[in-house]
């Protein structure tokens, strides 16, 4: 064989070996994806089965949590994770107590190595029968103000046994009952305007008082996910959209000029977290069945005629928003979900409308012009939410103070409790009632 030849077979084998490990390093990469892919699915499996029994098992009993603010696992093994053969995995289950609720975090894990997952769901439990009520349209912590025209359609009530610290002016009203604090009296708590009057020329049901102090403590807030794939921004301007199709953390996201930001929601649970998260003149449209659950870190505003959700379901859509930034809802917008505002103060404005429960750690919430807020529920106990212009909402309010003014109007219905899903404990009485699942 010539030299030429020699050459010729080693170029051909040395080829032949360069696509043979290609070949394998291409196989490996789909094999680690589908691997990470199904243990992805399996890890949420298991974290959402254990949490059904997590669930069933506090409700009936078998488990107890006896001491407040201690942590409580009932899984045991390494880390606290228990094997789970059927479901080829292991699950973590702890659970706190505080103030008459009980949260449960479970965790699922699947796989091992560098295709293992992890994933964890946060359940919030009320304990049914303790001091926390939601059985009125306005309840505060200390005072109340109505002028202008301001009606709340509903009961009312404060802690406060403070002199005049309830003032209504002459053409506000309580359609409704109305408690004070505990022993006070109530001619010496509420203050009406005008010569000669009395609390009942403006309020038409009865008065009286609650029994006990009430007190409405923040839900935990959730740490932020670390483990998420780093996206370009997204700046959506001119006649363009944008399609969001796996989970991912973004610097910024950006949408204007009515354009749309499609989110895929694929059956499942979408979660995107960004520094900055601001619909200009956009729409967030969701397809697909699934929720996603969105996580901004520094600065949230919706203003022009911008959607989010706009004709989804509430249940489709949450928001947690960190920052010390004020949440800016202005115009003519709509937000379809839920958000949880840990710190910061919301203004809310314009004709605009949000539908779900707003639940906000902030010291101002400011509800102005013709903005309507459909929620089961605005629980701000630390903030004093300001209703005014004719502004409305639709639900039931709990703050640190209110104040309503010209033709603001809150309407409370027992209804919005209904898609919150009770836990009977099997003898016809509810013990047990979860008030959110994430």
């Amino acid at each position: 064989m010539g030299r030429f030849a020699i050459i010729i077979v080693l170029t051909l084998i040395l080829l032949l070996t360069f696509y043979t490990i290609a070949m394998n390093r291409t196989g490996s990469v789909s094999l680690d994806r589908n691997l990470r892919s199904f243990h992805s699915k399996q890890a949420k499996n298991i974290a959402n089965s254990a949490a059904q029994i997590a669930i069933t098992k506090i409700s009936n009993g078998d488990w107890e949590i006896v001491q407040d603010n201690q942590d409580y696992y009932f899984t045991t093994g390494p880390d606290n994770f228990e094997h789970w053969p059927e479901l080829q995995g292991s699950s973590k289950i702890k659970a706190i107590s505080s103030n008459n609720f009980i949260t449960v975090y479970s965790t699922g894990k699947s796989g091992s190595g560098h295709v293992e997952s992890l994933y964890q769901i946060e359940i919030s439990i009320e304990i049914e029968g303790s001091e926390m009520e939601f059985d009125t349209a306005v309840f505060s912590n200390s005072t109340i103000d109505l002028t202008g025209s301001a009606k709340i359609n509903g009961n009312a009530g404060t802690n406060s046994t403070e002199n005049n610290s309830v003032n209504f002016g002459w053409s506000t009203r309580v359609d409704g009952d109305f408690f004070v604090g505990p022993g006070a009296d109530y001619n010496d708590v509420i203050n009406p305007a005008g010569w000669g009057r009395i609390p009942e020329d403006n309020i038409t049901g009865d008065i009286g008082n609650i029994e006990q102090v009430r007190n409405y403590p923040l839900p935990e807030y959730p740490d932020f996910p670390e483990n998420l794939t780093q996206q370009a921004n997204i700046n959506i301007t001119g006649n363009q959209s944008a399609i969001i199709d796996s989970d991912g953390f973004y610097e910024e996201i950006s949408v204007l000029g009515n354009n749309n930001l499609y989110i895929q929601l694929d059956g499942g649970e979408r979660t995107i977290r960004a520094e900055s998260f601001a619909i200009g003149q956009g729409h967030i449209v969701l397809h697909g069945e699934g929720k996603l659950v969105l996580y901004v870190e520094d600065s949230f505003t919706l203003t022009g005629s911008s959607t989010i959700n706009g004709n989804g379901n509430s249940a489709d859509t949450h928001m947690y928003y960190s920052g010390a930034e004020t949440v800016s809802v202005k115009g003519n917008t709509k937000f379809v979900g839920s958000m949880y505002v840990e710190q910061a103060d919301m203004d809310i404005g314009g004709s605009n409308g949000i539908t779900g429960h707003i639940i906000s750690g902030g010291t101002s919430i400011d509800i102005d012009g013709a903005a309507q807020a459909d929620v089961r529920m605005l629980y701000a106990p630390n903030a004093h939410v300001q209703l005014g212009g004719s502004g409305v909402i639709r639900g039931a309010v709990v703050s640190n103070q209110f104040t309503a003014s010209g033709a603001a109007q809150v309407f409370f219905d027992a209804d919005f409790d209904d898609s919150i899903p009770d836990l009977d404990n099997g003898d016809g009485t509810s013990q047990f009632r979860v008030r959110s699942w994430y």
